[in-house]
């Protein structure tokens, strides 16, 4: 019970602290400390002259106040903002500050305001264990408040530092660039836009406040992927058509193009040829080539580190366009007939804000989709004998698999697992020179 009210308190001590921050430039928070102090120690003014640097603080922040209460410049803002952010990668967007008024502004600052729901019991105590482990200090065993404010950062999601407005004539306007650093994946909420006005020492700032709410979707980090040969062999065919061993033999008819030297006559498009003046040929839906699919495991048995560098790898390979079916534990995207045209985006979209499920079902390829591919790529946040008859159920059906936990390799063990499977562990801390290392290898 203490825990909770703590908990709660704890949001109200956040919330002063950022209200302060706002108010108050970096001269002010050093006057305003001192004086603080000094008011402690100068309370009987007949042992000391604390006092005195108490009326001196003092002194200086009551005009700084008064000035603050003059209404604020009006100003109307407006931001522009990129549809992705990637984690760990800075990203600028500039922000439009119309001054309504008809006298300069000059000397004011812009500062965004990144909008957070506190973390819930629960997951204060589950953070607490890990932090136990970590052997944090005492202070924190015993309040906890400064893995709360951990919590409350990771919330947020992102850094924005305030910048400086230039100066804006009467009635003109200004492009302000803003410099935001995404710390996770998921979706940012961008709140308020406050403007403010320093007084003439720059120890207090009056603040005026624009309500302008934007979400941001921050995707996974991604690594670089060259040369990777991927595992499988030809897919089998749909639909009761043969498979082909060249594009155009079977298949749905898809779109036309350009002749070439060697293309069959029985390939060319005569109406098109008539109609633009220059040979044209049909092109079909290839059914004869290797279809290769992704599996993320998003069960919950694995730590947060590991999970989110599974979410990175899985990301790498459908950013690149390999894959042409990704499962997502459960949940199936397939590339539409005719192109990949938004897919990678929908899949980026979705691992931006997946989460580990409790139901056990994330961590199974669904069994409709075991048959729909040659070559599988299954990337797992842990190492499991579940993971082992997983990848052993998707080669019987004759399809390679290449399987990537995030593990070291004493965990792994030697075991054969069969052929058409690879195994290759990625440490968590080394995770890019491991991808480097499959370059090329096969399985």
């Amino acid at each position: 019970m203490f825990r909770r009210w703590l908990l709660a308190r704890f949001y109200t001590l956040y919330r002063l602290d950022r209200w302060l921050r706002l108010r108050l430039g970096p001269a002010g928070v050093l006057v305003a400390g001192l004086f603080s102090i000094a008011l402690v120690f100068g309370i009987d003014t007949r042992r000391t002259l604390a006092y005195q640097l108490a009326s001196l603080g003092l002194a200086l922040l009551l005009p700084a106040i008064i000035s603050t209460l003059f209404p604020c410049p009006r100003l109307s803002l407006r931001r522009s903002v990129p549809r992705y952010a990637t984690v760990g990668v800075p990203m600028a967007y500039t922000v439009r500050v119309n001054n309504e008024s008809g006298r300069e502004q000059h000397g004011l600052r812009l500062v965004e305001a990144l909008q957070a729901k506190p973390p819930s019991y629960q997951r204060f105590r589950t953070e607490r264990l890990k932090d136990r482990k970590q052997r944090s200090n005492p202070f924190d065993r015993l309040v906890g408040y400064p893995r709360w404010s951990v919590l409350m950062r990771w919330a947020r999601g992102a850094t924005v530092k305030e910048v400086g407005i230039p100066p804006i004539p009467p009635h003109g306007d200004t492009e302000v660039k803003m410099h935001l650093l995404p710390e996770r994946r998921g979706m940012i909420h961008l709140g308020d836009l406050h403007v403010a006005r320093p007084d003439p020492l720059g120890l207090v700032r009056a603040i005026s406040t624009h309500q302008k709410p934007v979400n941001l979707l921050v995707l996974p980090r991604c690594y670089p992927l060259q040369g990777i040969e991927l595992p499988g062999t030809r897919s089998r065919p749909h639909n009761g058509l043969l498979p082909a061993p060249l594009r155009g033999d079977s298949g749905e008819f898809m779109m036309v193009r350009d002749y070439r030297p060697g293309d069959p006559l029985r390939w060319i498009h005569w109406r098109s040829w008539a109609r633009t003046g220059r040979p044209v040929v049909k092109e079909f839906e290839d059914l004869g080539g290797c279809r290769h699919a992704l599996f993320l495991d998003v069960g919950d048995g694995a730590s947060a580190e590991s999970f989110e560098a599974a979410v990175s790898v899985a990301a790498s390979f459908v950013v690149t366009g390999f894959v042409e079916l990704v499962c997502i534990g459960s949940t199936v995207y397939r590339m539409p007939r005719g192109g990949g045209r938004g897919f990678s985006a929908l899949v980026m979209e979705a691992l931006a804000c997946v989460q580990p499920q409790t139901d056990g079902k994330g961590r199974r390829v669904p069994e409709e989709c075991l048959a729909e591919a040659g070559g599988w790529i299954c990337v797992f946040p842990a190492w499991d004998e579940q993971h082992r008859q997983q990848i052993k159920n998707i080669a019987e059906t004759g399809a390679g698999v290449l399987a990537l936990p995030i593990a070291d390799s004493a965990t792994l063990g030697s075991e054969l697992l069969g052929p058409g499977i690879r195994v290759v562990p990625l440490a968590g801390a080394d995770i890019a020179h491991s991808l480097r290392d499959l370059a090329g290898a096969g399985l």
